[in-house]
């Protein structure tokens, strides 16, 4: 019975046999050294791809980091540009800018300022001002204005509302007439307002530009700071330190 089963599995395997013998005729001899070769490179291209995404991991650590640091230093910048703009502002709090005057031959800076306090009922002279004089236009051809500073705080702010008050008088608010202060000037409006530092000047401008585009119909400034409300009965004082406060409008 053996021997039966032995030829039955000898007569089975003989097919396979001849494949495997065709097969190793027509594998090349240096198959086996190729394949090995082969499965080098193919495990040297596996490392290089598992170090490429380490590196790239890496890499994109560092750019994060970078990131988060440019971040930090444009914050610093900008708390350090306000910090300037805050110091500026701080050493013109008692000077005023007049706009509106023509420059006169031979005119005197000082009659102009008491004529112009006797035209809004004010009492204050030149004398109570620590200097004033003209400053160069920022605008090509535009009247050079005047400026002002007080002695006392606290006559800035009197001047300040006497001027006002005389403003809203006129029917062609805002200023006053030139006329009104002196009858040989030229026709005109003369209006006044705080001296402020050139960057926050900018600032200001630019967010009476955004928030009057965005129906806000308020737009002052105190302390250094610029203030915004959308209307009277708005509860809600929108305060604008820098060009980020103003994108938020």
């Amino acid at each position: 019975m053996l021997k039966v089963y032995s030829r039955e599995v000898v007569k089975a395997v003989q097919p396979l046999i001849v494949v495997m013998s065709k097969i190793n005729s027509v594998i090349p001899p240096n198959f086996k050294t190729e394949f090995n070769d082969l499965k080098k490179a193919v495990e040297f291209i596996s490392d290089e791809y598992d170090n490429f995404k380490q590196e790239l991991h890496e890499n994109k650590q560092e750019v994060q980091e970078l990131k988060n640091e440019l971040k930090n230093q444009k914050t610093e910048n900008s708390n350090l540009k306000n910090e300037i703009i805050s110091l500026q502002n701080y050493s013109r709090r008692d000077n005023i800018v007049i706009q509106g005057i023509n420059v006169t031959p031979n005119e005197a800076v000082s009659a102009i300022f008491n004529e112009m306090s006797a035209a809004i009922g004010s009492t204050l002279k030149f004398e109570n001002l620590s200097t004033a004089h003209r400053i160069p236009s920022r605008a090509n051809g535009a009247i050079k204005p005047i400026v002002v500073k007080f002695i006392k705080a606290e006559d800035k702010i009197q001047w300040l509302s006497k001027f006002k008050t005389a403003s809203l008088q006129e029917p062609q608010y805002p200023g006053i007439s030139t006329k009104r202060i002196n009858k040989n000037l030229p026709e005109g409006r003369v209006q006044v307002h705080q001296q402020l530092a050139p960057g926050f000047a900018a600032l200001l401008a630019r967010t009476k530009r955004l928030a009057r585009d965005k129906g806000y119909r308020f737009i002052w400034v105190r302390e250094d700071k610029i203030l915004v409300k959308r209307d009277e009965s708005s509860m809600n004082i929108i305060v604008i330190r820098s060009d980020q406060d103003v994108n938020k409008l």
